[in-house]
């Protein structure tokens, strides 16, 4: 419950600092802000004012992005080659932007994406990614002065836990025969622990300019602080 003797507001928008999550909706190189951009604004200030977040924690391709991150850095390890560890430290932050890294390289820094499934996994292309997350990636680039990052999108199996659910949810009224055939068709369906692991992770580039692209996250960020006051 939304309590407002605890839920702290800012009085102002002049210093708040934006997630790297929500910048591929605020960054383009319009001179005005989007509808997308204002209705992105518009959440962040909802969040802010009143402590009331939209976005669904519970739905199912969340809560596997949040509950498999480890079985997905680890196959992104395997795919690689690059033994890094998670970053489980502090968030870090600059004067703009307040964000949690997952890998941390020397030279590059990686986000992690799992994909919900085979399908959704066979459908991202290079292009779509970096549509919906290459500037996510330059934010963590500025903030830990890296030249350049890695957009790595898995696909790990569900886990026994989800298959439970499933089998739960789907097996009322079936009979022994379907029932085996059900439990075969989830494992066939969302277990992909027999497809090769060099078919089961995509990695895109994305480069980092320091200058450029510095410039145009702050311009566009300052337009953005300005609309969050205007709702105030």
């Amino acid at each position: 419950m939304f309590d407002e003797t605890t839920h702290k507001p800012s009085i102002n928008f002049d210093n708040y600092k934006f997630r790297p999550s929500s910048l591929d909706h605020l960054i383009t190189k319009s001179e005005i802000l989007s509808e997308t951009a204002k209705k992105v604004l518009n959440k962040i200030f909802i969040k802010d004012q009143y402590g009331i977040d939209e976005d669904d924690l519970t739905s199912l391709a969340v809560m596997k992005g949040t509950t498999q991150e480890d079985d997905s850095i680890d196959l992104y390890r395997k795919f690689s080659g690059n033994w890094c560890k998670k970053y489980v430290g502090d968030k870090i932050q600059n004067d703009w932007i307040i964000g949690t890294p997952d890998l941390i390289l020397k030279n590059k820094i990686v986000d992690i994406k799992t994909s919900y499934d085979i399908f959704t996994f066979t459908d991202i292309t290079e292009k779509d990614g970096l549509s919906r997350y290459q500037w996510q990636v330059r934010a963590y680039c500025w903030l830990l002065n890296k030249p350049a990052g890695e957009l790595a999108f898995c696909n790990t199996s569900h886990s026994p836990e989800f298959l439970e659910r499933e089998f739960k949810k789907r097996s009322w009224g079936m009979d022994e025969k379907q029932l085996f055939d059900l439990e075969n068709w989830l494992q066939k369906r969302f277990v992909y622990d027999g497809i090769t692991i060099q078919n089961r992770v995509k990695i895109f580039q994305v480069n980092f300019n320091p200058v450029s692209d510095v410039q145009l996250l702050q311009k566009r960020l300052t337009m953005c602080r300005e609309y969050l006051n205007s709702l105030i």
